[in-house]
């Protein structure tokens, strides 16, 4: 084939270098090949698709002959490994490359959370991960947050918003360190416009981000940003490596998440200062609905991306990342734990065993007693959920527990906090030596069943509890996890 020179990459323009590039592939005239700019480059890649007769390809040019290189290199990795486009050809400079159209969609939540795709994109990624390194680039997803935090210019809330996330950023980084994890080949930017499906296949696309970097970190954005729900997060996993159900690595995937969370909004904030908007200065924050919302709308390309948008969407990501906060009382904050424990006695009583009534009487020192087994879930210094554990005091169940006292206000729920209260207690539970942890469970509360379900709780119809024999009695064994370790 024909190469281009560098003085037509530098003075056509884009759709006539793209149409050259792909007559010299094809050997084919010019004027055959029609050419239309696709949405979706960037400032170090214009993306055209040409056409000839009926078959379809996309022409990538490059403004960076260093950064072309590098993608050129990662796309021909995924061609081989039959996960991402093929590669017809590669311009040795490094300024463009032609491969193929990819067919089918990209992604929509409702698509995502098909089983057949989720197995397809988690041995997708399997392969990419265990794959040997094309190139030698590293990309540490810490360093890149930072670099993305100092470009950012606001004020007001957003600023404080923002260095709150930043340090929670450095606490992630603290908490992982003690878990050495290799760097792998990674996507990095696992979006939905970089995943189409077609009739169940995927096929990944944009290789610009990738690197060897944290592969966990590539699956939580995968589960972040395609609003993945739980249930298929776990046959996800089942799929990609079963090991990663355990509650350490439970964990760890969580705090990936909040990242992705943090990084994602930096990504949408610094896409409006681009825009020049004065929205990053505002005194005071947005009212903004859950970040599922913007996420969903984006993926079906059912809005406008404005700064108006983007800027709402990165409030929204801010707002998913503090509502992992799970946090300890001080004794002294005993009325917090009075006050949430009698809402919830009022709203939900069929939930627990005890009244209202009867523990609306109850005095400050057993509160505080009570209160030391707890966790509660923290949103902006506000009490919107708790849990506990009660231990057995029978010798031969002294490394049991119970779990009890389990509630998220209404207005929070469906937002994975509940899930992150449990988490916190098989945390505990496996750092404390606990065997068990065990409950009694209303057969009116189906959501709590199907998330002690999801977080591997187990029935056990042998037992059952004098007061309520129909409630459900349900165990997870740690032991048992730790014997899946080994």
């Amino acid at each position: 084939m024909t190469t281009l020179g560098k003085n037509s990459l530098f003075h056509d323009q884009p759709s006539i270098v793209a149409k050259k590039a792909l007559a010299a592939f094809l050997q084919q005239p010019v004027d055959d090949i029609s050419c239309k700019l696709v949405s979706g480059g960037s400032d170090e890649a214009t993306i055209i698709k040409c056409t000839h007769l009926a078959a379809s390809y996309i022409v990538k040019l490059f403004s960076s002959s260093e950064f072309g290189k590098s993608e050129i290199a990662w796309t021909q990795h995924a061609s081989d490994l039959s996960v991402g486009p093929k590669l017809y050809y590669a311009d040795p400079a490094g300024n463009y490359m032609l491969i193929e159209f990819a067919k089918g969609n990209s992604l929509v939540p409702a698509v995502a959370n098909t089983p057949a795709i989720i197995k397809n994109i988690a041995t997708s990624l399997a392969q990419l991960h265990h794959s040997a390194a094309p190139f030698a680039h590293v990309s540490d997803m810490f360093e890149r947050i930072n670099a993305k935090y100092k470009k950012l210019n606001c004020s007001g809330k957003l600023k404080d918003m923002l260095e709150n996330g930043l340090q929670q950023v450095k606490e992630i980084e603290a908490q992982l360190q003690s878990l050495v994890v290799p760097l792998v080949p990674c996507h990095n930017d696992l979006n939905p416009g970089n995943i189409f499906s077609n009739t169940n296949q995927v096929i990944l696309i944009d290789w610009g981000d990738a690197a060897l970097s944290n592969p966990y970190y590539d699956i939580a954005a995968f589960f972040v940003l395609n609003v993945i729900k739980t249930e298929n997060e776990r046959l996800f996993l089942e799929q990609y490596d079963a090991q990663l159900l355990s509650p350490q690595w439970q964990i760890y995937m969580q705090l990936c998440k909040r990242l992705v969370y943090f990084e994602f909004a930096l990504n949408l904030l610094l896409g409006v200062q681009a825009g020049k908007s004065e929205s990053l200065y505002a005194q005071d924050l947005p009212v903004v609905n859950h970040i599922s919302y913007y996420l969903t709308l984006l993926a079906e390309r059912a809005v406008v991306t404005d700064s108006t948008f983007l800027y709402s969407m990165a409030i929204a990501s801010l707002r998913e990342m503090e509502f992992m906060t799970i946090i300890k009382l001080s004794l002294d904050q005993w009325r917090s734990f009075r006050d949430i424990r009698l809402e919830a006695l009022q709203t939900d009583p069929k939930a627990f065993g005890g009244g209202y009534e009867e523990e609306a009487l109850k005095s400050e020192s057993e509160w505080r007693d009570w209160m030391q087994n707890m966790w509660f879930a923290s949103v902006n210094e506000q009490i919107v959920g708790m849990i506990g554990l009660l231990h057995e005091k029978e010798p031969i169940k002294k490394n049991v527990a119970r779990v009890i006292s389990f509630w998220v206000k209404p207005s929070f729920r469906g937002q994975g906090i509940g899930k992150k209260l449990v988490q916190a207690l098989q945390e505990y539970a496996a750092a404390n030596g606990l065997e068990q942890l065990n409950l009694y469970v209303s057969p009116s509360q189906d959501a709590a069943i199907k998330l002690y379900e999801s977080m591997t709780f187990k029935h056990n119809p042998h037992i059952a509890d004098k007061e309520n024999p129909d409630w459900h009695f349900m165990e997870w064994d740690v032991t048992l996890i730790k014997s899946k370790r080994s």
